[in-house]
């Protein structure tokens, strides 16, 4: 599991501007500190037709193609469930919220707000 994340890490190399599918600021909730972090996610792709992976890269600052930054972190989107959540309470809330599950079963609380 901690290898295949790995991989991911060395194939943001790879990224450019055919791969790219969509970028921007969201937040995620940290896996050890409960808090929430603004981070720039990259949903980028490789292969063709059915043959095509999707995988979420996050970076610390605005990413684009050729910086030397290196991701915080990656998952694939294959074999992933995302679901939406409800806000936390009953107030009208600026945020939407969703999880990503991987493929193994590390979870992603991600909130946007658009």
């Amino acid at each position: 599991k901690v290898s295949e994340s790995f991989n991911l890490l060395d194939e943001s190399a790879h990224l450019n501007d055919k791969s790219i599918l969509c970028a921007g600021w969201l937040s995620k909730k940290g896996h050890f500190r409960k808090n929430w972090k603004e981070r720039y996610f990259v949903l980028g792709s490789e292969g063709n037709g059915i043959k095509k992976r999707c995988s979420i890269f996050y970076f610390k600052d605005k990413w684009m193609p050729g910086d030397e930054q290196q991701p915080l972190g990656a998952f694939p989107l294959h074999g992933a469930t995302i679901s939406c959540k409800q806000p936390p309470s009953d107030k009208p809330q600026p945020w939407y919220y969703f999880e990503i599950w991987t493929c193994f079963d590390q979870i992603y609380p991600i909130r946007s707000r658009s």
